[in-house]
């Protein structure tokens, strides 16, 4: 017989099987199947013990996720869902999903992106903050110009019969309704020349021609506007259109500044815990930027950002050091800075009120004809230019001064446009004031139109609207001459030139207080004049688009960023609170056309 195979012993192990025997290093082999076997006994009884614990502490909400077989039949043999469950998640997910994409949209679709992109990359954030305030203005007027237009124009234009009404129609001192005689609407014709020339002078002036359309509050009706079924009352639709659209304003400005004031506090919060630079350094880069170009501009808007923040610790650090005849000094000249600021403030109201008073006197005067068109234009546009040329040439003078003062460069914005606001809205207040005055002039004739030494205003709230219309083309004219005339030009002669002259003036700064005041100004007057003329919001609209563009070409072309750059946080909270104290400021003077 042959030698029988010897067979290995076996061992049993945990799940049952068996394990061989070896024959070569049997101790060996034995003692490390056993130390596997208590390595997985510990590890279930560890296992055990976690579950066992987190079932006693979650119950069902632990995050073990049972086999989907399991899930499954759990979900289909469920009772407890309500009905209609399932189509409530459903549409939860459809609305989840457009409001996703209607995101995604308007993020593709916002207006001037890549343009504001450039701007911050080139000018700082503090910068491309006006721009941002300049598009949500837009906005604001656009909403303005839908609301009036569909509520007062729309209705007047369609519905109403007449193209003009000439039938003056008025309230005596007692608030009694009274209806003039035939000879005052006689003597209100609206003097329309055919003259090419005069054409273009009346839409200058909003005269002429420009009385017989839906610009000014004398267009429209006093009575209720016939419909197929109902009828539409044209003046409480004009007070109710006006009163919503300043409520409007007012509640999206308190939005705006409860925002930008969050965005401050988080700011100053920052500074506070010195990791304002750990969050410029590890967190402000965007690396879904791929092109060379918006890396470049995102490197660039990360070096000025850097600048500003190094620039105002450094200024800090100054402070610290100033001795007690240093502060004296300084606060010395404060004094005497806000001192002679004042002086022109009142200087410059004196002008104002002057003006207004020789035009008007000289428009009503019998002399009137002897003179050319363009004397009579220029005269009669006399106010308007010297509200101009003073909201030109003080903040020139203003910020001459407030360098002696010494302030920090985010106090600077704010001391700058305080100073401007009050030299902007004092002027309006006096241009009010002093029609006002004229408006309620005593000596007046049996049609209420003043005579002799009064103004003879057929329609004040036209004259008004007039007044304002005018205001409003100067400041736009100017604005364009300004930046094409004087800031292009310099910015060529400083760049192409080598004399020493040139290099020592350098290009144009960008001017950030002065150009969030032109803003404010002429949002101010689009909130003045909407009630005597319900169309400006429509001029402002296409004047805003021109502005954009006009100031992009300044701010990537002709004007250099500031040395000190402006910080977006600290300055946007302000912008809106300047703007507010315009608004209840030029509440007062519609608040009492309307009552």
């Amino acid at each position: 017989m042959g030698k029988k195979n010897r067979v290995s012993p076996t061992l049993p192990t945990e799940e049952g099987g068996i394990t061989s025997w070896d024959d070569e290093n049997p101790e060996y082999q034995f003692k490390e199947k056993q130390e596997d076997n208590n390595g997985m006994r510990k590890r279930k009884r560890a296992n055990s013990a976690m579950k066992t614990y987190i079932d006693r502490r979650f119950g069902n909400r632990h995050a073990w996720t049972p086999p989907l077989n399991e899930r499954k039949s759990a979900l289909g043999g469920s009772k407890s869902l309500k009905k209609g469950y399932g189509r409530k998640q459903d549409s939860k997910m459809c609305c989840f999903e457009l409001k996703k994409g209607w995101k995604e949209l308007t993020y593709k679709l916002e207006l001037w992106k890549s343009s504001l992109k450039k701007i911050e990359g080139q000018q700082g954030t503090g910068v491309v903050s006006y721009f941002v305030f300049l598009k949500w203005m837009l906005f604001l007027d656009t909403f303005l110009f839908i609301l009036l237009f569909f509520t007062i124009v729309f209705f007047q234009i369609t519905f109403n019969v007449s193209d003009y009404d000439e039938h003056v129609k008025g309230k005596d001192s007692f608030l009694f309704t009274t209806t003039v005689a035939d000879t005052c609407t006689a003597s209100y014709k609206v003097n329309v020349s055919s003259d090419g020339l005069q054409v273009i002078l009346d839409f200058i002036q909003g005269t002429g021609w420009m009385e017989r359309t839906a610009m000014f509050y004398g267009y429209y009706s006093n009575a209720e506007v016939k419909l197929s079924t109902s009828e539409y009352n044209i003046p409480l639709a004009y007070f109710l259109a006006t009163c919503f659209a300043l409520l409007v304003s007012l509640l999206l400005m308190a939005r705006n500044t409860a925002k930008s004031f969050r965005e401050s506090v988080m700011d100053q919060e920052n500074k506070k815990n010195r990791a304002n630079f750990c969050y410029s350094v590890f967190t402000v880069w965007d690396y879904s930027v791929n092109e060379t170009e918006a890396v470049c501009l995102k490197q660039k808007n990360i070096s000025i950002a850097l600048t500003a923040d190094l620039s105002e610790q450094r200024f800090d650090r100054v402070i610290s050091q100033r001795t007690g005849t240093d502060k004296c000094g300084i606060y010395t000249i404060r004094f005497f800075v806000n001192f002679l600021i004042i002086c022109m403030l009142g200087g410059a109201g004196a002008a104002i009120y002057f003006a207004q008073d020789f035009s008007s006197g000289f428009t009503n005067s019998s002399s009137i004809n002897n003179y050319h068109s363009l004397v009579k234009l220029l005269i009669q546009f006399l106010p308007s230019i010297v509200i101009t040329l003073l909201n030109a040439i003080y903040p020139i003078i203003f910020g001459l001064l407030v360098i002696l003062e010494k302030y920090r460069p985010v106090f600077v914005i704010k001391i700058s446009l305080i100073r401007m606001v009050f030299l902007k809205l004092a002027s309006l207040a006096m241009l009010m004031a002093s029609l006002y005055i004229q408006i309620t002039c005593s000596d007046q004739n049996s049609c209420r139109v003043g005579q002799n030494k009064c103004p003879a205003i057929q329609c004040w709230e036209t004259f008004v609207g007039q007044a304002i219309y005018k205001l409003i083309v100067v400041n736009f004219l100017v604005e364009i001459v300004f930046t094409l005339l004087v800031e292009l030009p310099r910015k060529l002669i400083t760049t192409k030139c080598d004399c020493g002259l040139a290099k020592k003036i350098g290009p144009a700064v960008f001017d950030l207080p002065a150009s969030v005041l032109d803003l404010v100004y002429a949002q101010t007057l689009c909130w003045l004049g909407l009630f005597y003329a319900p169309l400006i919001p429509a001029i402002y609209v296409l004047k805003l688009f021109v502005i954009f563009y006009l100031k992009k070409l300044s701010a990537l072309y002709t004007t250099v960023p500031a040395e000190r750059p402006y910080q977006a946080s600290r300055t946007n909270s302000f912008f809106m609170i300047v703007l507010m104290v315009a608004f209840f400021m030029i509440c007062i003077p519609v608040s009492y056309t309307l009552v």
